[in-house]
């Protein structure tokens, strides 16, 4: 199985240069992205398993990144995480959750500075949930493709059976019968 792959869209270069040696050294394969319009472009191209996403960003608002992808049907499975540093006053209970609202759904949220074991945990369980849509997903396509096969092999007998009966002559009394033979 291949690495979980990782966008890390951050325009602070020392800190997604230190985010993605982490994610490195955790097994993940993190991909720089400076700005949003290159992660946009990358991830269609190339989908993620994850995001992290900075929520202010030199050319868009991470928040715009994110409504874009999620209206695609192949990003339909990446998990997003914010980074912010709006969060670190508020970051002082370790066991905090944060999330960041957009339009009406809700993200994890990461206060920045950010804490190695937080950002791990909190992506693991994003790769692990991006993984088990997907697979969900692939086995509900397999299944309905599987049973479209099914279906058209019915109507195919049917078919089949349906020409046979118009073509065949069945011998009604016992004189036909042996006289057919």
């Amino acid at each position: 199985m291949r690495k979980p792959r990782v966008f890390v869209i951050e325009d602070d270069r020392p800190s997604r240069r230190m985010i993605c040696k982490i994610l490195e050294k955790a097994g993940y394969d993190p991909i720089e992205c400076p700005e949003g319009r290159d992660a946009i472009h990358m991830a269609l191209m190339h989908p993620p398993e994850a995001m992290l996403v900075d929520v202010m960003l030199p050319d868009m608002q991470g928040t715009e990144v994110v409504k874009e992808l999620e209206a695609r049907k192949d990003c339909q499975f990446i998990e997003y995480i914010f980074l912010t540093a709006i969060l670190s006053e508020r970051a002082g209970n370790k066991n905090s959750k944060f999330f960041f609202e957009v339009e009406d759904k809700r993200y994890q949220a990461l206060p920045k500075p950010i804490k190695k074991r937080i950002l791990l945990e909190l992506l693991e369980g994003a790769v692990e949930k991006s993984r088990s849509n997907r697979k969900k997903v692939e086995e509900s396509d397999r299944h309905s493709k599987l049973e479209t096969k099914r279906q058209k092999i019915m109507e195919e007998l049917k078919r089949e059976d349906s020409l046979e009966e118009k073509n065949v002559s069945v011998p009604s009394s016992n004189d036909e019968w042996q006289s057919s033979l």
